[in-house]
């Protein structure tokens, strides 16, 4: 009982670096009394946990909710509800992550929308120097924040990614007139370059079973302050790339997570080739 009494002072003083590894002992003892639960103190001490924990968790989100949109430098407070919420439901790490992609990529959403000029093909370069500006900044500041089993950084990387391949989709269907196989090979070698630079930095460490966990529970004892490799190389935009690679197996979940975009498209390439070969012929 007193336990669970200093949650709810150190809750209330939001004092999350001192609450963090108190309510994890908390929850650890509970585990051992849930046969108990039988015994009223027992179950009254049970609920009164989980009454905690609920509120710790609308507590923590709220956190994050109000910071949204100003968070542009690392928060120790918010760094140490992180921590907190690594010892709560997933679901509390998946609404933080969830909620600081979405600030993140605000601006690129606006910029390179499908149906905005910097969203066509021809501007995808700016995309690869967006990218590089925001993630090295990203890296630099609020990233150190999160617990390293988090890989916020890595998560951000490939929303980037879902987000672009969104934005090319939406606009090549507004502009289908207006393809051709050269700029679909110029963005396509681009964007390819892009997919590798992203697996150097990220792909040794964010597999695709990452994709369904938002954040290992195991960092709890992890410093959230922890650093970050922050050296993202310049890619090598001299390689060639060829239509072949589109077809080719995405064994990291980056891999194909931007250019699978140009899939419909292929024929285009194809129809190209035909047509000099038969001028060719002839």
């Amino acid at each position: 009982a007193e336990g669970v009494d200093k949650l709810q002072r150190l809750k209330t003083a939001r004092q999350y670096g001192e609450l963090a590894p108190l309510l994890q002992g908390v929850l650890h003892v509970l585990q051992h009394l849930d046969r108990y639960t039988h015994i009223p103190q027992v179950k009254q001490l049970a609920d009164q946990v989980v009454q905690s924990r609920e509120q710790l968790e609308q507590q923590i989100l709220r956190e994050f909710s109000a910071a949204s949109g100003t968070l542009v430098a690392p928060s120790q407070q918010l760094a140490e509800a992180c921590l907190v919420a690594n010892v709560l439901d997933h679901r509390v790490r998946s609404s933080i992550i969830r909620q600081v992609l979405e600030q993140q990529l605000t601006e690129y959403k606006a910029v390179f929308a499908g149906s905005e000029r910097d969203g066509w093909l021809s501007y995808v370069d700016l995309r690869r120097k967006w990218f590089l500006r925001a993630a090295v900044e990203f890296d630099k500041t609020i990233a150190q924040m999160f617990p390293p089993g988090w890989k916020v950084p890595a998560r951000l990387a490939y929303a980037f990614c879902q987000m672009t391949h969104a934005q090319l989709t939406q606009a090549m269907q507004l502009r289908t007139a207006d393809l051709d196989s050269a700029a679909i090979l110029q963005a396509h070698r681009l964007l390819a370059d892009m997919e590798s630079l992203i697996v150097q930095k990220y792909g040794s460490s964010f597999t695709r079973e990452d994709l369904y966990d938002s954040g290992s529970s195991s960092g709890a004892g992890e410093a959230a302050t922890s650093p970050t490799n922050t050296s993202l190389k310049q890619p090598n935009f001299e390689q060639e790339s060829s239509p072949a690679k589109l077809n080719s197996s995405a064994v990291s979940p980056y891999e194909g997570a931007i250019t699978s975009c140009f899939l419909p498209y292929l024929h285009i390439y194809i129809d190209t080739v035909d047509k000099r070969v038969g001028e060719h012929l002839d």
